[in-house]
């Protein structure tokens, strides 16, 4: 069989070696044989067998020499020797046998059922020496190599103190000391902070109780080290006590770092004047802070609970917001922030709360969106204000179109130039929106453009085509309206306030124009100028 113990037969007396083969192989081990003692070492170096039965008289070498090579061949360490002899089996003889390092003695004449016996026990012990050695430098290879620090302890003066037994190498590298230099020495010798740590509890309770014990992660320190160390500790059933135990010291100041940041942005969270609000995966709001409340005048359990959601939202032009047009809506469908949105928030009792909203998605599990909110009511309101304000002035200077205006275009019998000369008027339009650009720009970016010489021309052109205020707040809407649909929010709300004193300075140069015309005071202030398919009154 191939698994089966292998034995090496050594006798020069052929009769016996034959027999003693017959009966093993009988028995069902492998067997080999030799006569000399060279062909012994030389058959036990090459098939390195479990067992050899040497006989004590050889014709070349004697039978204890060659136990003791055998015994001294570190290839051989596993192979057990039995001496037999029918001629040296004297107490003295066997004593001498066993000196010479052999594993039993066998005196002649040995039936051959006690024969089989022996070697049967024989190889057990061989065998369960060979797994015990095994197991040791398994035992020994995962102490040295495995990640975490490994330290055994022995009580002494029972349990008072510890005494370290052994210490592997990552323990060495985590506690910064050599293993010769700490094995035989008590636990509160090397590690004086040990008590304080509370390790030390452990330690004699495991060794009291026999119970493997968990010790959560504390922070050990020293005059020489300091850290943050866990341990499983457990008994051997030798009573030595083993801890096992990793150095966490990384992932608690990771850790640490995690919760100062973390209470950093709760800070953050709570104080900042944006609202700040957090949607799961179903669009329930899981989360919002206090600056949210106050833009939106509902507390944070309203919120919470859906109450905002009966409320009507608006559009910047006043009409209801489509559902798909809301931010947190866009974002999760667009999988992209959707920025800088502006709605209407109707309360219960009318008014509307005027907010920029962003909404970015996040790949978190139990979050879907993060929605900032800005009250931009003052701002919306003051907007509102100054259009009403300069429509109003708009419409004071449209007065100069009415018919009794003696210095209106309108006394020409000329309709208005959008109609009359619509390629004109949107060439007017063109540069009348390009002024307002250049004067956004020199106001921001402090450089100089000729607005008003550029808007005397403008003037003198409407004078020529006879063209009257109205025109003029014609042009200015057209451009304030082709300027909104082609920039975003906040530039085309700068256009516009930059337009307000841009039209009013037009203004005052068309009837400047008209003025010196009806004074006679310039030849070239004529109205002359007429586009194809001017109509006339007379």
């Amino acid at each position: 069989m191939p698994n089966s113990p292998q034995i090496l037969v050594v006798d020069d007396d052929q009769s016996l070696l034959r027999a003693t083969m017959r009966l093993l192989t009988r028995a069902g081990y492998r067997v080999f044989e030799a006569a000399t003692g060279n062909e012994a070492l030389r058959l036990a170096e090459t098939h390195r067998p479990n067992l050899i039965l040497l006989d004590v008289m050889l014709p070349d070498i004697n039978g204890l020499d060659v136990c003791r090579r055998i015994k001294t061949n570190p290839a051989l360490v596993d192979t057990y020797v039995m001496l037999i002899s029918g001629l040296k089996n004297t107490t003295d003889d066997q004593v001498t046998g066993l000196n010479a390092g052999a594993d039993g003695y066998i005196g002649r004449p040995v039936s051959n059922q006690e024969l089989l016996a022996r070697v049967q026990a024989t190889l057990r012990f061989q065998q369960a020496e060979v797994g015990i050695k095994e197991s040791e430098t398994r035992y020994q290879q995962l102490f040295k190599n495995m990640p975490s620090g490994v330290a055994v302890y022995e009580a002494i003066n029972d349990g008072a103190d510890f005494v370290l037994k052994d210490f592997n190498r990552v323990a060495e590298q985590v506690e910064d000391i050599e293993r010769n230099d700490i094995i035989g020495r008590r636990i509160t010798e090397v590690f004086p902070g040990v008590k304080t740590f509370g390790l030390f509890e452990v330690l004699q309770r495991v060794w009291q109780t026999g119970k493997t014990e968990f010790f959560p992660a504390g922070h050990y320190q020293d005059e020489r080290i300091t850290g943050w160390r866990e341990n499983y500790v457990y008994r051997l059933p030798s009573g030595e006590i083993v801890a096992i135990y990793n150095d966490v010291t990384e992932r608690k100041q990771a850790e640490e770092a995690l919760r100062e940041s973390e209470a950093k942005l709760k800070t953050l969270f709570e104080i900042l004047p944006v609202g700040i609000s957090i949607v799961d995966n179903e669009r329930n709001v899981v989360e919002v802070n206090p600056a949210l409340g106050r833009i939106v005048q509902l507390s944070k359990e309203d919120l919470l609970h859906g109450k905002h959601t009966g409320r009507h939202y608006l559009q910047r032009d006043g009409t209801v917001m489509p559902v798909e047009e809301f931010p947190s809506v866009r974002a999760i469908k667009e999988q992209q922030a959707a920025e800088n949105i502006e709605i209407g928030v109707v309360k219960e009792d009318g008014e509307t709360i005027w907010t920029n909203v962003s909404a970015v998605p996040v790949a978190f599990s139990d979050w879907r969106v993060v929605i900032t909110t800005i009250d931009i009511t003052d701002r919306i309101q003051e907007e509102q204000r100054r259009q009403e304000q300069m429509e109003r002035e708009l419409t004071a200077l449209a007065v100069l179109s009415a018919p009794s205006s003696t210095v209106s275009a309108q006394s020409f019998g000329l309709v208005p130039l959008r109609q009359n000369l619509p390629d004109i008027f949107d060439e007017l339009v063109t540069q009348y929106g390009k002024i307002i650009a250049l004067s956004l720009e020199q106001r921001v970016y402090k450089v100089d453009h000729p607005i008003s010489d550029r808007l005397r021309a403008i003037a003198h052109r409407l004078g020529l085509l006879r063209a009257g205020p109205r025109d003029i707040i014609e042009m200015h809407s057209t451009a304030i309206k082709l300027q909104a649909a082609d920039d975003n929010p906040a530039k085309a709300r700068a256009y516009a306030e930059e337009s307000h004193l841009i039209v009013l300075e037009l203004m005052g140069y068309l009837t400047s124009y008209y003025r010196n015309y009806a004074l006679g005071a310039h030849e070239d202030a004529v109205p002359q100028e007429t586009g194809k398919g001017t109509k006339k009154n007379g």
